[in-house]
C-alpha cells in the first residue's frame, strides 16, 4: 500500500494536485483526490507528506504507468477504481506511460493479495473476499487479516471462507432461536452449501451445531473433527468439540480441544472465558473423582480408547479397555454402561444388565442409561427367539406379550415363517390374539 502524488503547473501561481492511494495487492486505486493549490499551499502540503513518511521523486510517466497498471489489474478481478479517480487523472496531462521502462509486479507470489485497511467494515471485507473467491477460487488468492480481536467472530478463525461466515452465522442463529422447522431448513441449506463447497470448515462447523441442537452428539463430534482437518485452529469448532466431548465423557479429547481453543482466542474475547469455564469444570471433575491426576487421566484414556474400539466393532478390545477404566473409576456410570454393551454383544446378558442396573442407580437422572438397559433386555430376548425351533409357536406368543412395540416386526417375521413351514398351521384368530 502506498500513494502516488502528481503535481502539474496550471498557471503562474497555481498547481493541480492528484493523489492516488495504490493497493498493488488487488484493489488498484483505493482512494483518489484532486485539488488545486497555490505555491504556499503546495509547500505546506509537501511538508506534511514528508513528515508522515519518506517521499521519493519520480517522473510523471512513472506515476501514470504504475497507476494505470494497478487499475487494469484490479479491473480483471472485478474491482473498480475509487470514485474520484477519473477526475484526479487530469494531472497526467500529456505524460506518456510508455516513456517509463520500469516494470511493476502486482499481487503476491502470482496471486492477488488482500490486506484489509482499518477503514474496511465487516461488510466490505466480506464483499471483497467473496468476489476474490468467485474470481480466483478458494485457493487462488492471499490475504492478511488485521490483528484486531474484535473481528474474530467474522472469520471464525478460518479466513479462507470468510465470505461464507455471514450466511453460516445467520443460519445457526435462526436455528438456535427458532422452531424445529427452522432447524430443518437451516440444516438443508447447510447441506446444499457443503455440496457446493465440499470440505468447507465453516459449513462443517455449522452442520455440527445443527447436530448439537438435535442431540446427535456423536455425529456432531465427527463433524467438528472434520472441520478441524481443514482449519486446525478454528476456535469455535474447537470450543464446540470440547463441549460435545465433555457431554460424552470424552474428557481427554475435551481437554485437548479446549486447550487448543484457548491458545487461538484473544483473552479479551467472550469465547475465551467460555473455554476457560470448560477447563475449570474438567479440573473440578478430576478433583472430585478421589483418585490421583495420573490415575484419573489413565482411566479416561482407557475409556475413550474403549469407545473408539466399540464404534469400530472391536468388542473384545473395547471390553478390555472399559474393564481397565473401571478398576480406577468403578462408579462412573458411562464406563459401566459401555462395559455392559460389550458384555451384551458377547452374549453375557446377566452381567451386562447388572452393569446397567448399577449405572442407573448411580445416575438416576440419565434417561439414556434406562434406554440402554431396555435395549440390552430387548437384545437378550431377540437372541432367545433366534435360537427357537421354527415351529415353537406357543413360546413366540408368550414372548410377544412380554415385548414392546419395537419387537413386533422381528416376531411377525418369525410367525410368518412358522405359518409357511412344513406342517405348521395357525389360524387368523390365534394370530390376532398373539398380536394383542
Amino acid at each position: 500500500m502506498g500513494a502516488v502524488i502528481i503535481v502539474r503547473r496550471k498557471g503562474a501561481d497555481r498547481f493541480e494536485v492528484g493523489a492516488f492511494k495504490i493497493d498493488m495487492g488487488c484493489l488498484g486505486v483505493r482512494d483518489a483526490m484532486y485539488d488545486e493549490m497555490d505555491a504556499n499551499e503546495l509547500r505546506e502540503y509537501k511538508e506534511r507528506l514528508e513528515k508522515a513518511e519518506p517521499v521519493v521523486e519520480k517522473s510523471v510517466a512513472w506515476g501514470r504507468k504504475l497507476i494505470e497498471e494497478a487499475v487494469a489489474y484490479a479491473r480483471q478481478l472485478g474491482f473498480a477504481p475509487a470514485r474520484d479517480y477519473k477526475k484526479a487523472t487530469r494531472v497526467f496531462g500529456g505524460a506518456n506511460a510508455a516513456d517509463c521502462s520500469d516494470s511493476f509486479v502486482f499481487g503476491e507470489r502470482g496471486k492477488p493479495l488482500y490486506v484489509p485497511s482499518s477503514n474496511d467494515s465487516e461488510e466490505e471485507v466480506t464483499r471483497i473476499l467473496r468476489l476474490l473467491s468467485l474470481k480466483c477460487g478458494r485457493d487462488g488468492y492471499h490475504y492478511i487479516l488485521p490483528a484486531d480481536p474484535t473481528v474474530a467472530d467474522i472469520y471464525l478463525g478460518h479466513v479462507d471462507e470468510v465470505w461464507l461466515v455471514d450466511e453460516v452465522n445467520s443460519l445457526v442463529e435462526r436455528a438456535e432461536e427458532g422452531t424445529e422447522t427452522a432447524q430443518k431448513r437451516a440444516r438443508l441449506r447447510l447441506g446444499q452449501l457443503l455440496v457446493r463447497h465440499p470440505g468447507s470448515p465453516v459449513v462443517l462447523y455449522g452442520l455440527g451445531v445443527m447436530e448439537c441442537l438435535s442431540r446427535e452428539l456423536r455425529k456432531a463430534r465427527l463433524r467438528f473433527r472434520e472441520a478441524l482437518v481443514g482449519a486446525p485452529d478454528l476456535p469455535w469448532a474447537l470450543f464446540q468439540l470440547s463441549r460435545v466431548c465433555l457431554a460424552r465423557f470424552r474428557l481427554v479429547e475435551a481437554k485437548t480441544a479446549a486447550e487448543r481453543a484457548l491458545k487461538a482466542v484473544p483473552e479479551d474475547h467472550d469465547l475465551h472465558k467460555s473455554v476457560r469455564d470448560i477447563l475449570e469444570r474438567i479440573e473440578q471433575m478430576q478433583k472430585e473423582s478421589g483418585v490421583s491426576e495420573t490415575a484419573y487421566w489413565t482411566a479416561l484414556g482407557n475409556f475413550e480408547a474403549g469407545v473408539d474400539d466399540l464404534e469400530a466393532d472391536r468388542v473384545d478390545e473395547a471390553l478390555i479397555n472399559f474393564r481397565e477404566a473401571a478398576k480406577i473409576l468403578p462408579e462412573k456410570p458411562l464406563i459401566l454402561a459401555n462395559m455392559g454393551l460389550c458384555l451384551a454383544e458377547k452374549g453375557d446378558f446377566s452381567t451386562a444388565l447388572a452393569c446397567l442396573d448399577k449405572a442407573c442407580e448411580l445416575d438416576t437422572q440419565n434417561k439414556s442409561l434406562e434406554s440402554m438397559r431396555g435395549e440390552i433386555e430387548a437384545f437378550k430376548i431377540r437372541e432367545e427367539i433366534r435360537k427357537l425351533p421354527a415351529d415353537d409357536l406357543g413360546f413366540l406368543i408368550e414372548k410377544i406379550r412380554e415385548m414392546k412395540t419395537e419387537e413386533f416386526d422381528l416376531l411377525m417375521a418369525r410367525i410368518s415363517k412358522v405359518k409357511t413351514g412344513a406342517g405348521a398351521v395357525i389360524d387368523e384368530e390365534e394370530e390376532e390374539t398373539a398380536l394383542k
